[in-house]
């Protein structure tokens, strides 16, 4: 049948997981509204629905707990690629959060502190933020921006020296460099993340920002979060440490 090409041979087991998709998809599960129910069935987290028509297609990506949709768009069907590629982007940066999230030390004696002018910037406001730590230790601070770009603001090229006496106060940027990093696009929620060390690290390659001071890091989100496991697992827990926050910027 194969060597005559006027049939189509389909393994049964390919055709049986295709079956089950229709019947499944029959059961009234495969939609928002009832992916909650879904997720407490199969112990899934997040759900992704694709709808298609002859010219669009939408990609919404929902919380099954809290059932919000985290991720949504409608492009032209030639267009999907662009619109997966994009998505997976989204998804890199979320895994990037959630592990910079988790990234505490339980069991140190250091504690680090950052604190932003204030908590909300409109375009073009002067951003700055203030740092402390208790003990001595090698100060790092990273910007990750709510579209995925991350930046290390601390050390800088005006800063270069990041080695912070305990109760110091560090000010970034430098007031003496005349440098204003000021709010702009991409506007939204942005993370600032302070590691604090009383050993060096080298955690990530990053490449100079041209005009700036600051610098981008070049990993991806999966090989910066192995950057980060390296400090969780190279140092004693007792020699690190690492705080957030959140600044908002608006139009």
């Amino acid at each position: 049948m194969i060597q005559s090409k006027k049939a189509l041979v389909v393994d049964r087991e390919v055709t049986e997981k295709a079956l089950a998709e229709i019947q499944f998809s029959m059961t009234g599960l495969v939609d928002r509204s009832t992916a909650p129910k879904l997720g407490k069935i199969s112990g899934g987290q997040k759900f992704i629905e694709l709808l298609t028509s002859s010219t669009n297609v939408t990609l919404c990506y929902t919380d099954i707990e809290t059932n919000r949709v985290e991720y949504s768009q409608t492009v032209k069907n030639s267009s999907f690629y662009e619109m997966v590629n994009d998505f997976i982007k989204f998804l890199d940066h979320n895994i990037l959060l959630n592990n910079l999230s988790k990234l505490k030390s339980n069991s140190s004696s250091i504690s680090v502190k950052i604190s932003p002018s204030k908590p909300k910037y409109k375009n073009n406001e002067p951003i700055s933020f203030t740092a402390k730590v208790s003990e001595d230790s090698y100060l790092y601070l990273l910007l990750i921006q709510n579209d995925g770009e991350i930046f290390s603001l601390y050390p800088n090229e005006n800063q270069t020296n990041n080695f912070v006496k305990a109760g110091e106060t560090i000010i970034i940027p430098d007031k003496n460099s005349g440098v204003v990093f000021a709010a702009g696009e991409p506007f939204g929620t942005d993370r600032i993340k302070a590691i604090a060390s009383k050993t060096k690290l080298n955690l990530f390659h990053t490449s100079k920002i041209a005009g700036s001071p600051f610098s981008q890091v070049e990993e991806r989100g999966d090989r910066f979060t192995r950057g980060i496991k390296q400090v969780v697992t190279g140092l004693p827990a007792s020699d690190w440490n690492s705080t957030e926050v959140e600044i908002t910027t608006e139009p």
